[in-house]
């Protein structure tokens, strides 16, 4: 009985935060066309987008919240699969979304890296561009040995627990 309790506050959580997220992208998306785009409306729909965004994460999160208390995806009492709750489906979920976001800033860094390559080999004979480019693969280059050694540290702790 509890475990139906929690998936239906679990789901009415859920159509609370779709709602207001929703609600507020449409205020948003009225605010920044009534101001014409102006650096203030511009902002607002940012901070707008990125509470959205929170929401959306939390929603996401729903499937995860449902399995740790042994629920099926639906809500509809204890799962046949995973019949008690079990906090490690959490971490692995956490883990999951923290390797995904890594390769995907890994995706990005090298991007800027070829893009700071073509930069230095089409400069034209501007020592500007050069400086920029190489600047710009400077900081590209740290950035892949932070995400890289943060790979490296999330792998390790997993595997050691």
């Amino acid at each position: 009985i509890i475990s139906t309790e929690v998936a239906g506050l679990i789901n009415w959580a859920l159509v609370l935060v779709a709602v207001i997220a929703i609600t507020m992208m449409i205020i948003s998306a009225i605010q920044a066309i009534a101001t014409s785009f102006n650096e203030d409306g511009t902002a607002k729909l940012r901070r707008t987008v990125l509470s959205v965004a929170a929401g959306i994460f939390i929603i996401i999160l729903r499937g995860v919240i449902t399995r740790v208390f042994g629920l099926t995806p639906a809500g509809e009492g204890i799962s046949p699969v995973n019949p008690t709750p079990n906090a490690l489906i959490a971490v692995d979920a956490a883990v999951s979304i923290v390797r995904f976001f890594l390769g995907f800033l890994g995706i990005i860094a090298l991007g800027i890296v070829i893009y700071a390559g073509i930069l230095m080999i089409f400069n034209l004979g501007d020592e500007g561009r050069v400086t920029k480019a190489r600047e710009l693969l400077y900081r590209a280059g740290i950035g892949l040995v932070v995400i890289l050694v943060s790979l490296a540290i999330v792998s390790f702790v997993i595997q050691i627990a």
